[in-house]
């Protein structure tokens, strides 16, 4: 049984009382459990599955690959397109090679003064899209050898 609590008084008074019930033995802080790494830290607990992601990357022999494909964005608006509201639909798409990672297609919530206004907002979730693809890529092991 996994157990916490809000404060270590009252985990150790649960324990106590679950001792006096049933028999038991407490193994302490949790560090690992099913096959997830538990690391505590002063904001909270930290959930880690880089064991397994290894031993998947083993698995397939992709263990030391290496990505040489490039990460791109392309963005477009349709500035004041609907004729009703002349809101602004926007969109991205983010690829990895050939491979579509990502995509969104929204009407803009607000008007936009002018086409390079909506071209700007939709560029700027593009780009903040693909830096977090990135550094995801990043964390992978996996960096990218150009910039995006």
């Amino acid at each position: 049984i996994v157990l916490t609590a809000s404060s270590d008084r009252l985990l150790q008074q649960i324990i106590a009382s679950l001792h006096r019930e049933f028999s038991m033995t407490d193994l302490g802080a949790l560090n690992y459990f099913l096959g997830i790494l538990v690391t505590r830290g002063s904001s909270g607990m930290f959930l880690s599955q880089r064991k397994y992601a290894m031993e998947i990357l083993k698995r397939a022999h992709m263990l030391f690959s290496s990505t040489t494909d490039p990460l791109i964005a392309y963005s477009d608006v349709d500035c004041a397109g609907c004729p009703t509201t002349r809101r602004s639909t926007k969109g991205y798409c983010v690829f990895l090679g050939n491979n579509l990672l990502l995509w969104s297609s929204k009407r803009q919530p607000t008007l936009s003064r002018s086409s390079a206004e909506a071209e700007y907002h939709d560029v700027a979730n593009a780009v903040v899209e693909t830096c977090w693809i990135r550094n995801l890529l990043r964390e992978l092991h996996t960096p990218l050898s150009s910039a995006t």
